[in-house]
């Protein structure tokens, strides 16, 4: 899975540096390219992203007000700029990295680098009990689950397992990258999703309902308004 990026800059040049550099970097992704404050904003409420390439000074809304507007802040946020004087800023707003312009493609790899060892890895399995016995799912085979009472049911491409355990626990094992709740009784895994609609998915020949609670969520990751 590609790490999804974003530019916000209202400099072309700049825009184009970090395009550029985006572009020769395997396993990155860019959404999207913002000239102002809001239409960040905007981006954030329709995507999940992952990196922000963040200026400071542009119209409208400043950077680091952009920052303190956002509902949901991505994973990390790197800022570009040709000013010292915002790092304490940056410092209190828990800024992953400052890059101050120009910056090389090596600077860049290096904030990078420093990205892959902060973020944790998502985990390939899940230990879950099953008639006291503790059993190993990879992740990848889970196709949804289902709860029913005090009960699981883990769906799985030619089965399904019952364990007993709530749907709160096992999204505490289970990487919230590649899982999202629907429902109050449904977990599914994002990439067993294949069409959606106002208010449910298909997985494989099932028809899964969707919550009015989930649906934003839902359309935050499939990238719908």
């Amino acid at each position: 899975m590609k790490i999804k990026c974003v530019i916000a800059d209202d400099e072309k040049y700049a825009v184009q540096v970090l395009n550029d550099y985006i572009t020769r970097t395997p396993g990155l992704s860019l959404v999207a390219e913002c000239r102002d404050g809001f239409e960040v904003i905007d981006v954030f409420d329709k995507n999940t992203i992952d990196i922000l390439f963040l200026d400071v000074q542009m119209p409208q809304l400043s950077g680091l007000d952009v920052i303190r507007e956002l509902k949901q802040r991505p994973s990390h946020i790197i800022l570009t700029t040709a000013h010292q004087q915002y790092a304490l800023d940056a410092f209190e707003l828990a800024v992953f990295d400052y890059l101050l312009k120009p910056f090389s493609y090596d600077r860049f790899l290096k904030s990078l680098a420093r990205l892959n060892r902060d973020v944790p890895r998502d985990p390939e399995y899940v230990f879950v009990k099953i008639d006291r016995t503790s059993v190993r799912f990879n992740v990848e085979y889970i196709r949804y689950i289902k709860a029913e009472g005090n009960y699981l049911r883990i769906y799985l491409p030619d089965r399904f397992e019952m364990v007993y355990m709530s749907l709160a626990e096992i999204q505490m094992k289970l990487p919230k990258s590649k899982f999202i709740q629907i429902h109050k009784s449904y977990v599914v895994a994002i990439s067993a999703i294949q069409t959606v609609k106002y208010d449910s998915v298909s997985v494989g020949d099932k028809e899964l309902p969707v919550g009015r609670l989930y649906k934003s969520q839902l359309n935050r990751v499939n990238g719908l308004k």
